[in-house]
């Protein structure tokens, strides 16, 4: 389904990752639902790299529950671009 940004049509790149979309511009965008709002994480110009982002966002708001991306327990404190 098309999004509407700024008045123009444009198609979401999904990724095989939760949390993260291709936007226009090659940049890979993470975001993350809390209490019914949408936090963004930043965005990426590596798809796996914006996935470890999206991880370390579900564990610091919902702990032991996020549902992640990778299954090992690397804290990657420093995913950042």
């Amino acid at each position: 389904m098309p999004e509407i940004q700024n008045g123009v049509i444009e198609k979401i790149q999904n990724s095989k990752f939760r949390g993260i979309r291709l936007q226009g511009n090659g940049l890979w965008v993470v975001v993350l639902k809390v209490n019914n709002k949408y936090i963004r994480g930043g965005t990426f110009k590596d798809e796996i790299l914006a996935a470890r982002r999206y991880d370390q966002l579900a564990r610091q708001h919902h702990g032991e529950f996020a549902s992640l991306n990778f299954e090992d327990n690397h804290d990657y404190d420093d995913v950042n671009e």
